[in-house]
């Protein structure tokens, strides 16, 4: 019963948008249940919370009444109960539970609708006294913020978002913040299966330099950038050469006039097939000390590159420092039924927009991942601007583009 509520509360407060009209689409009377403990979220976690307390109280009761007559010394008793209650809760009774709610959601809280129900109603004093209890706290916490802020504006702005969370007493903020515990310990799970291909930067996005470039040329690109790194390519950009570090470049910043031969100071690069496991490539950058490769296709060709840091947001999320541009607004739409999407938009972030099903693209998944790429491999070549392609019910029309790509690209729903 304790996994089940464990499993249930990450469940409950994972379901997606998608999750949650799929229900109401379905319209059983296991789905309206869903809905109906969804509805009131509040009472949903105090109903968890409360249950799950209370049969972990009563397993740590029912183990010390067992090894009550088992003729132990005392603190070897005590000492075996204590750690059998903590293997059972912990380990069986709240983390694999709750890595198995986050992965099946929909399925758990489905499932778990019929006794949550019932537990609720015996139980609905007691929750009526905890959610009034928080609302409490909640009101008395931010007439204290306001206060806070009147007195002393500064320090409010020096507040990290940490001692903000640490100050909530909210539920359903205490439920976010859960979820995205959860998150990651689901990265954390589905780590070793993770390709590089999933986490690299295409190639389109690839700032590399010239072998043939002057070092005044090279040190522009590292201005304008505020990249650490470049890769060197000799034609293009599938004859990767070596990599350049802005910290080798810096000892020489003043050697413009003799021209100083940067060559000596570039250094091999790190090939990686698109199919190699993340985990698989964390481990090789710790033993050759790197945090930079190139990752290529079946064909030899550079499909992109794969830094340290990317690897690492795919277990935290992303990683922003001061030098980080605001996220750049990916799409626009005019009328319900029209978007405005930069080229680079990806085909699954579509299929979550628009609520489509996963394997809507499925035809093309191993051949491109953005817009871009499949508007070109639906006309066969670059198109120009104003080029209609159409998938299913969805018309693509390029509307900004120059001769090496696709910018901007409008799509209709018919």
């Amino acid at each position: 019963m304790s996994s089940l509520l464990s499993a249930a509360e990450v469940a409950y407060f994972s379901l997606t948008h998608e999750d949650i009209i799929l229900l109401k689409e379905r319209n059983t009377r296991a789905t309206r249940r869903v809905l109906r403990l969804i509805d009131k979220p509040r009472y949903l976690l105090a109903t968890l919370l409360l249950s799950n307390t209370l049969i972990n109280i009563g397993i740590v009761l029912m183990l010390g009444l067992f090894f009550s007559h088992t003729g132990l010394n005392t603190w070897l008793e005590l000492l075996l109960q204590g750690s059998t209650a903590a293997v059972l809760i912990m380990f069986f009774g709240e983390l694999l539970p709750k890595i198995y709610g986050g992965q099946h959601a929909l399925g758990v809280a489905t499932f778990a609708a019929v006794p949550i129900r019932l537990i609720h109603v015996l139980t609905l004093p007691a929750n009526l006294l905890l959610v009034f209890g928080s609302n409490i706290l909640q009101m008395r916490s931010q007439q204290m913020q306001r206060a806070a802020q009147q007195n002393d504006t500064t320090n409010n702005n020096n507040n990290t978002e940490q001692e903000q969370r640490n100050g909530s007493s909210n539920p359903l903020d205490v439920a976010a913040y859960a979820k995205q515990n959860v998150q990651i310990l689901k990265s954390f799970v589905n780590f070793s299966s993770t390709t590089v291909r999933s986490a690299m930067r295409m190639r389109g996005d690839i700032v590399g330099v010239n072998v043939n470039a002057p070092f005044k040329e090279i040190m522009q690109v590292f201005k304008e950038t505020s990249y650490s790194r470049l890769p060197v390519y000799e034609d293009n950009i599938d004859h990767i050469q070596g990599v350049v570090y802005i910290k080798d470049m810096l000892a020489h910043i003043d050697d413009y006039n003799d021209e100083w031969d940067w060559h000596s100071s570039s250094r091999p690069v790190l090939y990686v097939p698109e199919n190699k496991k993340l985990d698989q490539l964390l481990s090789e950058f710790q033993q050759k000390r790197i945090h930079f490769a190139v990752v290529v296709d079946e064909f030899g060709h550079t499909g992109g590159i794969i830094t340290l840091e990317d690897i690492l947001e795919e277990l935290v999320g992303d990683i922003e420092d001061e030098s980080d541009e605001p996220a750049e607004i990916n799409y626009q739409q005019p009328d319900e039924n029209t978007y405005i999407f930069n080229a680079t938009y990806g085909l699954l972030d579509l299929c979550e927009l628009l609520h489509l099903d996963k394997d809507f693209f499925k035809e093309w998944e191993q051949e491109v991942d953005t817009l871009a790429g499949l508007v070109i491999i639906q006309h066969g070549a670059l198109p120009p601007v104003g080029t209609v392609v159409q998938v299913d019910n969805l018309v693509f029309t390029v509307l900004a583009a120059n001769e090496r790509k696709i910018e901007k690209i409008q799509l209709k729903i018919q």
